[in-house]
């Protein structure tokens, strides 16, 4: 954008003035939002995840002074609708755009380098060399036998040593999965046995697809993507990624998923 916004941060807006801010000074109590309407009216196209993203996100209930009552129609789709809650003495847009909850390092603010869009809000993470990174972890075969948080649900040596390496540097990250695509950590999932490798080629490819379009909202932000998967998580994957200008590290490629792999991942 020319003006140094983001995706997520004109979908905002746009929600806000064009919605939020009417039914407000129409002393409504409730207002809706159908994605689709939003996500045509701004004249996007496959947008709909970074658009549901958006609306659903703690930033813009903050921003608008709302709180999301419910959420109805798939989980990132255009006939996804978002009902919220008008909280009566709120000031939306009181500050636009806000500060990121983390802040990037001193020596990227000192470079000069922008610090406002919403980078490492969940979305993306920095590096101490200014890149907006987005960590890729690969699910693996061991798992719970109960419903839980995707992040607590795999319970193998590697997949711990994988959490525990991208919470320790404060990295936003994501699981792949091959049942749900890509999964946010806190997502609550079902165990299960699928796995890529038992795919045939057009199954990977319509699961590639759907990982990419789930990642949107992450690569409207992020400058680098960081593999800690195997090559069947990353082979539909990376050349997309490379085509659209992302930067690519997989520092365990040609390398076991062991302790060798995650010993020689370098975060700088």
């Amino acid at each position: 954008m020319t003006d140094g916004s983001t995706l997520a941060d004109r979908i905002r807006r746009y929600a806000i003035e064009r919605y939020v801010r009417p039914a407000r000074l129409a002393e409504r109590r409730t207002v809706t939002i159908r994605a689709g309407d939003l996500h045509r009216k701004l004249g996007l196209t496959g947008r709909a995840p970074a658009v549901c993203s958006a609306l659903g996100s703690k930033i813009f209930a903050r921003l608008a002074g709302v709180v999301l009552i419910d959420r109805v129609g798939p989980r990132q789709s255009t006939t996804t609708q978002f009902r919220y809650s008008l909280e009566p003495d709120a000031d939306d847009m009181v500050a636009y755009p806000v500060r990121a909850a983390a802040e990037p390092p001193d020596a990227v603010k000192s470079a000069g380098i922008d610090v406002s869009p919403h980078s490492s809000a969940g979305v993306v993470g920095w590096d101490a060399a200014g890149n907006r990174r987005l960590f890729l972890v690969s699910r693996v075969k061991t798992k719970r036998s109960r419903p839980g948080k995707a992040k607590e649900i795999y319970v193998s040596d590697w997949f711990r040593k994988a959490r525990a390496l991208v919470e320790r540097e404060g990295c936003a990250w994501r699981i792949l999965s091959a049942k749900y695509g890509l999964v946010h950590p806190d997502d609550v999932i079902e165990p299960y046995e699928k796995t890529l490798v038992a795919m045939r080629a057009a199954e990977r490819r319509n699961w590639a697809g759907t990982v990419l379009e789930a990642l949107e909202p992450c690569l409207a932000e992020a400058d680098r993507v960081v593999f800690l998967a195997g090559e069947r998580y990353r082979e539909l994957l990376e050349p997309s990624l490379r085509s659209r200008g992302i930067v690519v590290d997989v520092p365990m490629r040609g390398l076991s998923q062991g302790r060798q792999g995650l010993a020689r991942c370098a975060l700088a």
